[in-house]
């Protein structure tokens, strides 16, 4: 994924060919897109800071969602949130994902610190079999991210159903030109939140049958319905 933008998720599918136990782990790396005006790499400890005081390249968050049922109570108790933080040094960051609980934030170990250019990798670690979908989206900057996986040999496996190839020639005045390219399989554009909004805002109130708007904290200014 190229120059991936803030506030933009991707999903796709962890599905790959042979036995259940196939998948081992998957590395998930992300750099700055080549795109002026972008932030280095960060040294300071692994905090979220407001946006404009941020002072390293873009946040990875990646969520994690097997999906055993449709139940809906299920989806969210199986489902894990890690945000990948690009922090320079060190070596790359790793999570076993059945031990480590959501909303960890998780070292990249990016190297080439203080260049424009920063490779950061996390890997995740023991992941569930089955039906088993990755949500990624950008915080802070844009980034580009590519995602690896490997099998319990090491190898390197092949994610199914994520990306169809389309392979076209062309004529043109005697010259024949083939191209080839890779698009996502799937052109849903996900939400990223049900609700996004810069100020306070209040979450219930009650609407009589007279249609007067009674608010559920009326000591809230937020929740004031004039």
């Amino acid at each position: 994924y190229t120059a991936m933008p803030i506030n933009t998720s991707y999903v796709f599918p962890l599905n790959q060919p042979g036995p259940a136990n196939y998948l081992k782990f998957v590395d998930f790396n992300w750099k700055n897109p080549e795109v002026a005006g972008l932030r280095p790499g960060g040294n300071g400890p692994k905090v979220f800071t407001p946006f404009d005081s941020w002072n390293a390249m873009g946040l990875l968050r990646v969520d994690i969602m097997p999906v055993s049922s449709l139940d809906a109570t299920a989806l969210v108790t199986a489902a894990k949130t890690y945000f990948l933080y690009p922090q320079n040094g060190g070596s790359p960051g790793t999570t076993d994902f059945t031990n480590t609980p959501s909303g960890t934030i998780i070292s990249g170990g990016c190297d080439k610190a203080g260049q424009l250019f920063h490779d950061c990798s996390v890997k995740i670690d023991n992941l569930p079999t089955g039906q088993v979908y990755a949500r990624i989206s950008a915080m802070y900057a844009p980034i580009t991210v590519s995602i690896d996986g490997k099998n319990t040999l090491l190898a390197p496996v092949t994610f199914q159903g994520v990306q169809a190839v389309i392979d076209s020639t062309g004529k043109a005045a005697d010259v024949l030109r083939r191209i080839q390219v890779r698009v996502p399989s799937s052109s849903i554009d996900y939400p990223q939140n049900v609700i996004t909004s810069m100020e306070s805002f209040c979450k219930k109130f009650n609407v009589q049958a007279d249609g007067t708007v009674v608010s559920a904290d009326p000591t809230d200014p937020a929740c004031d319905p004039n």
